[in-house]
């Protein structure tokens, strides 16, 4: 197990620490959802490396510097593991031939599927932060009940999983891409209220 010093003090980690732990019987991970992009680089691709923008790439960066999984949210594949191998696609979440009630059960079952282990391997009790890091097309879009996907994430995933959306606090993508950037360069998720 590495520790990493942040602002706020030491953590343990195996790729996705919590600066507020004080326990050491406790262990938190990291997770994150990324949306995907439109721009998209041709030809068959793992997920991580198709969508090409400058946001999608900081939003993965965080994913890979900072949690010990991440998945990607695509309007067609729905919950999309980084490394499956996609090929071109053009479908946004907003099309008008997209099921977004069907795309919405698609992902709350792939979620709950995901094992979300309650101890690591040495017997420590585990917790985790799923950082949602998504515009509002995708987590607006709802259900045939017309609930919305932000609302539904902590009926899918357990108790001992705490969901943040970061991008909440952060006045548009360029701030966005500003906090991003910070986290990935300092190694930890830093305060989103310096950042716009």
């Amino acid at each position: 197990m590495s520790t990493r010093q942040t602002k706020i003090g030491i953590l343990q980690t195996d790729g996705g620490g919590h600066e507020g732990s004080t326990r050491s019987d406790l262990h938190v991970r990291r997770t994150a959802l990324v949306g995907c992009g439109d721009a998209k680089h041709d030809g068959l691709l793992p997920a991580r490396e198709k969508y090409r923008s400058t946001y999608f790439g900081l939003k993965r960066d965080f994913a890979e510097t900072l949690c010990a999984r991440w998945w990607i949210l695509s309007a067609k594949f729905g919950l999309l593991d980084p490394d499956r191998v996609i090929d071109d696609y053009d479908v946004a979440i907003t099309d008008d031939d997209v099921d977004t009630a069907q795309w919405v059960e698609d992902v709350r079952t792939a979620l709950s599927d995901v094992g979300w282990p309650e101890t690591t391997e040495d017997g420590r009790d585990l917790v985790w932060e799923l950082y949602v890091l998504a515009g509002s097309d995708y987590l607006e879009a709802a259900d045939q009940d017309g609930n919305a996907l932000r609302v539904q994430l902590p009926d899918v995933t357990p108790e001992y999983v705490t969901i943040r959306f970061p991008f909440a606090d952060l006045a548009g993508i360029g701030y966005q891409n500003g906090w991003l950037a910070a986290c990935r360069d300092s190694g930890c998720v830093v305060e989103t209220a310096n950042h716009g």
